[in-house]
């Protein structure tokens, strides 16, 4: 069987509701119009959270979604903030291209003031609770992600501290009470943008549409996953290309190739986690 599909990044499907960039939601009427054009696949660029780096190919996370593509207005009835969300809108309207930085920490700061209108129904959401221990990873991310808030979003290998850490030493960095609000940010945010990628991926499903994943094969030396699971990452070494025409040296993309041995070992758990995830999501990749 042959069939025909369109491959995207999700930040150009920009609609009158977005701010700055295509967000999760916007898929829904991205389906529709591909729906009447006859096409039966939409394929995404990667939509992990990448940080400071605008490729989507150099994640902070396997598992984390991009904050870049939260629909705000779905998450807050505050019209204060909901104002803000206006303006922002109108700020990039006109935008043929996002400018990246800029956009990602007005949208962060947007949705830290949602967070903390909502913080403490948020940490007595049973519904949280629930999607916290059913993706452990997200521990691992907020305590990172934090510990570069702290750091200037610098690389984990420029801190002063944890850049060494066990589970254990996770556990009690997530556990410190100075610290709590800033972590259940990270999962509430991730628990929501979970929410938004589902209700959008079940739509395309509905209307006989297959979502199709990009997974990179290769992650940041700079990721929540190469910090918390050092033992699955070889960090003296680094994966690239080898010599052709345009490139007689070959090419360093420096990330850390994989420790398959210590994978083995784990029953490839990191691995079979990573495409548990994705299939939420995506009905290929």
């Amino acid at each position: 069987m042959k069939l025909t599909g369109t491959a995207i990044p999700l930040g150009a499907i920009k609609t009158k509701k977005s701010v700055g960039c295509g967000e999760f939601l916007d898929l829904i009427p991205f389906a529709d119009f591909c729906k009447k054009a006859g096409l039966k696949i939409i394929q995404l660029l990667p939509v992990n959270d990448t940080g400071t780096e605008s490729s989507p190919y150099s994640a902070l996370s396997a598992f984390a979604l991009h904050p870049i593509y939260a629909s705000l207005e779905k998450l807050t009835e505050d019209d204060k903030i909901l104002a803000k969300i206006k303006k922002l809108q109108k700020k990039y309207k006109d935008f043929e291209r996002f400018p990246y930085k800029e956009l990602r920490q007005e949208k962060l700061a947007l949705l830290r003031e949602i967070y903390l209108s909502k913080k403490e129904e948020a940490k007595s959401s049973k519904e949280i609770d629930t999607w916290l221990s059913q993706n452990p990873w997200a521990k691992e991310y907020a305590v990172f992600m934090h510990l570069k808030d702290v750091n200037n979003e610098a690389s984990y290998k420029q801190w002063k501290c944890h850049k060494n850490v066990t589970a254990k030493k996770i556990e009690e960095l997530w556990n410190d009470p100075k610290t709590v609000d800033e972590h259940f940010f990270y999962v509430w945010l991730q628990y929501n943008l979970d929410k938004q990628f589902l209700e959008a991926a079940e739509y395309e499903r509905s209307l006989g549409i297959m979502l199709k994943g990009d997974i990179p094969i290769r992650m940041n030396e700079d990721s929540a996953d190469a910090w918390a699971n050092k033992n699955f990452f070889n960090d003296d070494l680094r994966a690239g290309s080898p010599v052709d025409g345009e490139n007689p040296t070959g090419q360093n993309w420096g990330f850390p190739t994989y420790n398959w041995k210590n994978l083995k070992k784990a029953d490839y758990s990191w691995w079979k986690n990573r495409l548990i995830s994705a299939s939420k999501y995506y009905d290929m990749y």
